[in-house]
C-alpha cells in the first residue's frame, strides 16, 4: 500500500480536542492488521474522555455499559457517542466485569466491594457477596443454566448454583 492510499484510508472528520462528537475511521479492508485474518474498520467515538476503561459489555438491545478504574459505571445508547453515569452505592474501588443476562440483570464486580447485582437497568443496586471469602472480583462469567461465576485476585473461584445471592468457593488457583 503506498503512502497516498494509506493517508486516504485514515479519515479524520476533525480533531477530536475541539469536536468531541466527531469520529475518526480507520480502514483496514485492503490490507487487514498483523495477525489479522478478516477486514476491520475502527470507528473512535468521543469515548469517555478522562477515564480508563477496565471493561465493556453490551446487551440484548445494544445498550453499552463501560467500567472504570475508578469505580464508574456508564451507560450508552448511542454505541459510545454519547454517555450517562449510572449510580453504584459503593465510592471506590474499580468496576472489572460486567454482566447482563438474558432476563437484563446487571451484575458488576468490583475489586474492593465485590458484586453488585441491578434488576431496574441499573437504577438501584443491591451487593450479593453471602459466602464469598474474597471480595477483591476481577471477573464473571454467566453460564446458561443461570449460574453466576466469580474470579476473586486470591485465585478464588465461586460460583451461584442458581444466579442467586448465595456464594459457594468451587475452585481455589491460590491454595
Amino acid at each position: 500500500m503506498n503512502l497516498r492510499r494509506a493517508a486516504a484510508t485514515l479519515v479524520a472528520c476533525c480533531s477530536l480536542m475541539v469536536a468531541p462528537s466527531c469520529r475518526e475511521i480507520v480502514d483496514y479492508r485492503d490490507t487487514p492488521p498483523p495477525g489479522s485474518q478478516a477486514s476491520i474498520v475502527w470507528e473512535r467515538t468521543p469515548g469517555l474522555v478522562g477515564e480508563a476503561i477496565l471493561t465493556l459489555r453490551i446487551d440484548q438491545t445494544g445498550i453499552l455499559y463501560a467500567g472504570t478504574d475508578r469505580g464508574k459505571l456508564f451507560r450508552s445508547v448511542t454505541d459510545g457517542n454519547d454517555w450517562t453515569p449510572l449510580p453504584l452505592p459503593v465510592p471506590d474501588g474499580a468496576i472489572t466485569a460486567i454482566i447482563v443476562d438474558p432476563f437484563r440483570r446487571m451484575f458488576v464486580a468490583n475489586d474492593i466491594h465485590g458484586i453488585l447485582e441491578s434488576i431496574d437497568g441499573g437504577v438501584s443496586w443491591i451487593g450479593i457477596n453471602g459466602g464469598l471469602e474474597d471480595t477483591a472480583i476481577y471477573a464473571l462469567a454467566y453460564l446458561p443454566t443461570g449460574a453466576l461465576i466469580a474470579g476473586s485476585a486470591r485465585g478464588d473461584i465461586s460460583v451461584t448454583g442458581d444466579g442467586s445471592a448465595i456464594w459457594t468457593s468451587s475452585f481455589s488457583l491460590g491454595r
